[in-house]
């Protein structure tokens, strides 16, 4: 109801509605082509988010994608209302069969997220730096990021549990002290799969809003504009008016069509964090109809 009643305020407080009605109006077939893409990858990017779920999970709790598909679509409606998306795992592992791989799978998926943060860092800063004049030592940034990634494991295996009174805190220790440096460039592959997705996504909803950019230029303009979504918390129901600030700063180096820049963040806001959201909610209810019918 939380997530439900902020959304509408969210609409019901828009006042783009009429740059919106303008430029459709008025838009070709390759807008409305580019459009359909990104919604189109809405699906594919649950699906690589999915495949990391299952795979970190795959020693705790196995399970098929489809329930992985599931569990994280009914995620994204803990992480609409939660700073940085916090809420995302916490929701997920609530249709876990054991609860005492709760806290085990919840430290899992901060160590996929993690992995995705790095390489967020790692890429975007270099843009950064060229896009808006970061100075370049800051990339020392990036590589301790990525460095505390493939730590973590072995700072995890060296912390001493037998002085830990919680089993559950000691089972996530130990959980994550046994990722591999396989697994992680596993994790850091389906990353990639995910992060090309998103800028996949960006892309597509700047080119049908009318941001008009080269692909080098868009490139370089997303990379730094997710550099700077990904250190900046936020609270995924109310960030779209953070992530448009920062679109127009870094976009702003390239076009002056303001409009268009925060039309286009709106639009990714609806595919990536209002779908998702809808879907989990739909989710949630057929979940709580087998349970009815089981305990009947």
């Amino acid at each position: 109801m939380a997530a439900y009643g902020y959304l509408a305020y969210k609409l019901l407080t828009f006042d783009g509605y009429s740059d919106f009605a303008g430029h459709f109006r008025s838009a070709g077939w390759q807008q409305y082509m580019f459009l359909a893409i990104a919604i189109s990858l809405y699906p594919l990017n649950i699906f690589f988010e999915s495949c990391k779920w299952r795979f970190l999970l795959r020693h705790i709790e196995p399970m098929s994608l489809a329930q992985a598909q599931r569990q994280t679509y009914y995620g994204a409606m803990g992480a609409f209302l939660t700073p940085g998306r916090l809420g995302d795992y916490p929701t997920r592992v609530t249709m876990l069969r054991h609860k005492e791989h709760w806290l085990s799978a919840i430290s899992l998926g901060f160590a996929g997220t993690f992995a995705l943060s790095s390489l967020q860092i790692m890429l975007g800063l270099p843009a950064a730096i060229s896009t808006l004049g970061v100075k370049w030592y800051v990339y020392i940034i990036g590589v301790f990021f990525l460095i505390c990634f493939f730590m973590s494991p072995f700072i995890c295996r060296h912390i001493p549990t037998e002085n830990i009174k919680t089993d559950k805190l000691k089972s996530a220790i130990e959980v994550i002290g046994g990722i591999s440096i396989r697994d992680m460039a596993v994790l850091i592959g389906l990353s990639a799969l995910r992060y090309t997705v998103y800028c996949s996504q960006l892309a597509c909803v700047m080119w049908c809003s009318g941001v008009n950019l080269s692909v080098g230029d868009m490139i370089t303009a997303i990379l730094a504009f997710y550099l700077f979504v990904t250190i900046t918390p936020s609270l995924p129901a109310a960030d779209v008016g953070i992530r448009g600030s920062w679109a127009i700063i870094v976009f702003s180096h390239f076009t002056d069509n303001i409009a268009a820049i925060a039309m286009a963040v709106v639009l990714l806001w609806v595919v990536n964090s209002v779908l998702p959201m809808l879907t989990g909610s739909v989710i949630s209810r057929l979940q709580v109809s087998r349970s009815t019918n089981k305990i009947d």
